[in-house]
């Protein structure tokens, strides 16, 4: 197997990342190096919050985790060039697990820490959306002021409900074989239409 090398922007303000591929090892500038045989769990990231698309593939070793990373405007992420090597480099990288591991499942969204602090930041919001609407209708606010403030309240609300529901840490995430979600990005990439 021949080494390979991607090189995107994973951020707007971030430097270049480059990763490079050779055999069972994946090289992040310089950042970290791993042998792909060491990893123990896996997980693909991709959400948007707040009009941002975060796309991640985290992998999961007992020193620690390594992450290939995007994030940057959900608006033009078709059309984004380093959102597309990002997605060929985590091809790529699945690929590789699945030669450095056969059968290796990765999970579909956030695992292990990362999740528990998306729950508690929506448990929170729920929470401060709850005791705000509670605390205005017991002060006797006008109901002008009332139907003015109901907006950004029911948006807390409903917030906290979806990260709340999106991370529950006790329900088990999707797991898949890395080759088919290799073959699920590959096929993503395949058919941008965006692409010259």
């Amino acid at each position: 197997m021949t080494a390979q090398s991607f090189t995107w922007k994973p951020a707007l303000l971030a430097k270049q990342d480059t990763l490079t591929l050779d055999g069972t090892t994946a090289r992040l500038d310089g950042d970290w190096t791993l042998d792909l045989r060491d990893v123990e769990d896996a997980a693909l990231v991709n959400q948007v919050l707040k009009g941002n698309r975060i796309v991640r593939l985290d992998l999961y070793t007992a020193d620690g985790r390594r992450s290939l990373g995007y994030n940057a405007s959900a608006r033009v992420y078709r059309a984004d060039p380093d959102a597309r090597t990002h997605l060929a480099a985590c091809a790529a990288t699945l690929r590789a697990l699945d030669q450095a591991r056969p059968g290796q499942l990765v999970a579909l969204g956030v695992i292990r820490g990362g999740r528990w602090g998306m729950f508690l930041i929506g448990v929170g919001t729920l929470l401060f959306g709850s005791v705000l609407g509670i605390s205005m209708l017991a002060t006797g606010v006008s109901g002008e002021r009332l139907a003015t403030a109901a907006i950004p309240t029911i948006v807390l609300l409903a917030m906290g409900a979806i990260l709340t529901y999106g991370n529950w840490p006790w329900r088990k995430r999707p797991r898949v074989k890395a080759s088919a979600l290799a073959t699920t990005l590959e096929e993503m990439h395949a058919h941008d239409t965006t692409r010259p």
